[in-house]
């Protein structure tokens, strides 16, 4: 994983982030929610604060299909959603391969 995707890069956030960030990167719907907000018009905040997102793909995290009613889908569904969002706005060159 390229290194400014790991989570300690978001100690490097201003604090008026990191305090949603931290929690959001753990599983919080409310503060993930929050930080998608304060980001949405920011592409560079954006951009810092992609290792929230990952964290919550993070396939140990997402339970069975028996238990899809938690925090860790919703948290899940709302970083593909945004992501798939945002793809569109990013220059091509950052696309995945198709």
């Amino acid at each position: 994983m390229h290194r400014s995707l790991r989570l300690d890069t978001l100690s490097l956030l201003p604090i008026s982030i990191r305090r949603f960030a931290i929690p959001a990167a753990n599983g919080s719907v409310d503060d993930l929610d929050h930080l998608l907000d304060l980001v949405e018009d920011d592409a560079a905040r954006y951009t810092q604060c992609l290792p929230v997102l990952y964290a919550n793909l993070d396939p140990n995290r997402i339970p069975d299909e028996e238990h899809l009613n938690t925090d860790a889908v919703i948290c899940a569904n709302f970083a593909l959603d945004t992501l798939a969002e945002k793809l569109d706005h990013m220059p091509k060159f950052t696309w995945p391969d198709q």
